[in-house]
């Protein structure tokens, strides 16, 4: 997942319209092919601490240490608002789960589907470049590069590219054009404090391989979602 600064403003909207509608949030993971799902409501949110505090069903103790990461996060899904989110554990005791708020996150849409932020990780080489798409659709994909990176590119609109993309079964080559260049503010990405240059390539729409696994991991990102709620 991207980790993407979530907007704290929008996320606690969520949060209420969840509490609103008296709905679960999932803790949940992947085990082998199994999703394991584990729910637990809202008690209340501390916009100050960026806390939410949750009510774990105490028939859920013995899946929550496997659900904590080692390094103390915890993968979650409100399924009433479409939201993915990966949040730190601060506290866990008893039925009381305190964690804090999103370190990345995602939200579903299904009337953009057809664009979509990958949840495994595809890679992209051009030249001595090679980064992780940020977002990738049957038309295309999008980096995300520093300053300098782009510079040292030469990047231009109307520019073609050479490109190996890296999906997890297997890496394609394609012919990339850049259409559109979007500038990044300072500290809207975590990953960029001094800002970054967002590039947006076209893919020709001969490649066959390149649709493939992009349509597979659009399937496997529903099924996914389905599996969740």
């Amino acid at each position: 997942m991207n980790e993407v600064k979530t907007n704290m403003k929008e996320f606690e909207e969520l949060l209420l319209q969840t509490v609103k509608s008296d709905s679960d949030t999932f803790i949940w993971d992947m085990v082998g092919p199994e999703i394991i799902k584990v729910p637990i409501r809202i008690k209340s949110f501390n916009s100050y601490k960026k806390q939410i505090s949750f009510e774990v069903d105490s028939r859920a103790k013995n899946y929550m240490k496997n659900l904590i990461s080692s390094n103390g996060l915890l993968k979650m899904f409100m399924p009433n608002v479409q939201f993915i989110f990966v949040a730190p554990v601060f506290k866990y005791s008893g039925n009381s789960l305190i964690v804090g708020y999103p370190s990345a996150s995602k939200r579903h849409d299904r009337r953009k589907s057809k664009r979509f932020e990958p949840l495994v990780p595809i890679s992209c080489k051009l030249g001595t470049l090679s980064k992780e798409c940020f977002d990738i659709s049957l038309g295309g994909f999008s980096l995300i590069v520093n300053k300098m990176e782009y510079n040292k590119a030469s990047m231009e609109i109307g520019q073609v590219f050479d490109c190996k993309v890296g999906f997890p079964l297997e890496k394609v080559n394609i012919t990339g054009q850049i259409v559109n260049v979007k500038d990044i503010k300072p500290f809207e990405l975590d990953r960029f404090p001094y800002g970054a240059k967002k590039i947006s390539f076209q893919v020709g729409g001969t490649d066959g391989e390149y649709h493939k696994n992009v349509e597979n991991i659009g399937k496997g990102i529903q099924k996914l979602i389905n599996d969740l709620v």
